[in-house]
Order: C-alpha cells, then sequence, then structure tokens
C-alpha cells in the first residue's frame, strides 16, 4: 500500500469508528440510521409491486439499483466521505423517479434497463407523474413537485461541485474522510426528506403500502414477491414520512377504493393451517438441501 492510500485507508476507518461512536450516543440519530438502512435493505425492494405488468414493463433492476445506491450512501456518510454520500443519494433519488415514470408509461422501458435509451430527464419524469390524478390532488398539499425540484437541484450542485461549498473539503473540512458532526447531521437530514420523497411517490403509484396486510397469516412463508407490506413494515415505513405527509396520504388513500379492495380481499383469505405452514417449511429445507448439494458438486474438480 502505497502512501496515499495508506493516509486514505486509515482516515477511513478513523472516520467510521468515530461516526459509530456518536451514533451509538444519540439515540435519534441512531434511529434515523436504523430506519433508512431497513428502508434500504429490507422494504425499498417491498414497496414495488411484483405484478405481471409492472414487472413486464421494467423488471426488478431500477429498484434493486437504488437499494444498493442508498445503501452506499450511509456507508460512505458513516466512512466521513460526504460528497460520495450526497452522489449516491441522488443517484438513490434518480432511480427512484426513474422507477416511477416508467411504472406508469411502457415507452423504451426495457430499453433504458439495457443501456440503449437515454435516462429520462428530470421534467420528462413530472411530466409523467403529474398526468396521475392522485399526485395533481396530493401535491396541492404536500406540495411534492416542489420537494423534488428542490432536492434534485440540491443533490446536483454537490455531484457537480457548484463551488467549494459543494466540494469534499467544505463537507470533510479535509482532503482525506473525516468524521464531521456538523457534516453528518445536515447529510442524515436531508436524506431523511429524500426518502420522504420517494416514499412519498411509492404511495402515489401503490397507496396499498401504507397499510399493513396480514400476509403471513394467510399465505406462510410463500407470499407475495413485492407490493405489499405487513404491520411492523408499514410502522416503519410510516416513521420514515413527515407527519404532515403521513397525514395527507392515509387520509387521501384511507378509503380509496383500490386500497379497500384489496384489504377486503387479503381479509377474506382463509388463515394458513398449522399443518400447511409446517409443510411449508419442511419443504423450504428440502429445497436448501437440494441447493447446498448441487454446491457440492459444482465445486469438486473434475478429473
Amino acid at each position: 500500500m502505497n502512501k496515499i492510500d495508506d493516509r486514505l485507508y486509515h482516515s477511513f476507518l478513523s472516520a467510521y469508528e468515530a461516526t459509530d461512536k456518536v451514533i451509538g450516543k444519540d439515540a435519534s440519530l441512531s434511529e434515523d440510521f436504523h430506519l433508512i438502512r431497513f428502508f434500504s435493505t429490507q422494504l425499498l425492494a417491498n414497496c414495488f409491486p411484483a405484478d405481471f405488468e409492472s414487472l413486464r414493463k421494467i423488471g426488478l433492476f431500477p429498484v434493486v439499483e437504488a437499494e444498493l445506491e442508498l445503501e452506499y450512501s450511509l456507508f460512505f456518510a458513516k466512512a466521513g466521505i460526504y460528497k460520495m454520500a450526497y452522489m449516491c443519494l441522488r443517484n438513490f433519488m434518480e432511480l427512484s423517479l426513474v422507477c416511477f415514470h416508467y411504472m406508469l408509461t411502457s415507452r423504451r422501458a426495457m430499453e433504458w434497463v439495457k443501456g440503449e435509451a437515454p435516462t429520462p430527464f428530470k421534467r420528462q419524469i413530472l411530466a409523467v407523474l403529474f398526468e396521475s390524478e392522485d399526485f395533481r390532488e396530493l401535491d396541492q398539499h404536500i406540495h411534492i413537485k416542489q420537494g423534488i425540484d428542490e432536492y434534485y437541484n440540491k443533490l446536483s450542485d454537490i455531484c457537480h461541485t457548484r463551488g467549494r461549498p459543494c466540494s469534499h473539503l467544505a463537507l470533510s473540512k479535509a482532503n482525506y474522510p473525516q468524521f464531521i458532526e456538523e457534516s453528518l447531521r445536515d447529510y442524515v437530514s436531508c436524506c431523511k426528506d429524500v426518502v420522504d420523497i420517494v416514499i412519498t411517490c411509492f404511495v402515489g403509484v401503490n397507496p396499498i403500502i401504507l397499510f399493513p396486510l396480514p400476509l403471513e397469516g394467510k399465505f406462510g412463508i410463500n407470499g407475495p414477491l413485492s407490493g405489499f407490506l405487513e404491520e411492523h413494515e408499514t410502522e416503519k415505513l410510516r416513521k420514515l414520512l413527515k407527519p404532515d405527509s403521513l397525514t395527507t396520504l392515509l387520509t387521501y388513500f384511507g378509503s380509496h377504493p383500490g386500497v379497500v379492495s384489496l384489504q377486503e380481499y387479503f381479509a377474506g383469505l382463509p388463515d394458513i393451517t398449522e399443518e400447511e405452514f409446517r409443510k411449508q417449511l419442511d419443504d423450504f429445507d428440502e429445497f436448501l438441501k437440494e441447493m447446498e448439494a448441487k454446491n457440492i458438486q459444482r465445486d469438486v474438480p473434475s478429473d
């Protein structure tokens, strides 16, 4: 390892350790990191409706990539590399918006996934989003478009280094990774606002995620691939929304025909029996054994 690599590596480790200590002593900051990480690793993909029509339009690529961008964003923030944290946060926001865009229109979606079509501009994405009556109505109360414009522009300024305030030197106060409490707290505040915007848009295109469903009690471990949430997942999702956003979304979609219809459908399904649940567990154990045997066979060198 050369001197430059050594300096950056040890600075990174030191910043990460210092960040963990501060998070460990601050209950509010700790909960923020926990909730955002839970969203990136557990909730984000489940918010995407995995029905045939949605999968046909765009598949899971943008959601999976958005998950990674948000996870990397948290990682860089903890490591004191705040500019990279913001850059990944912008990528997360953009990928999420692109996902909403193609969920509402299938034009050139798979071409984009294959890298054969350009990423839609923000104005194109907003034009598609606000063709929806739901988005237009919600925007009158919680100003979705204004929030998207504000944070997209703010994050773009950092990504494109709009002067010294958007530089590594300004954000990390040095030319190496470094824990700066003010920078960390500014990042967390911005990240929470961006996640609120993304969740609000997800609810706009798939409102049932705001309402808990008895998935495990009805399906056991063989529930829907995604698009629906259990009670503990919905509880965390709601915590990530600003109070005004949550109140507006619950009021608007609480009696929404699509939401009510799905709630009634799931409530009318029979509960899974204990015998059926045990059978699922046995089948899953058998599946794991088969996969393990195949992996062992693959690892055995041929003569």
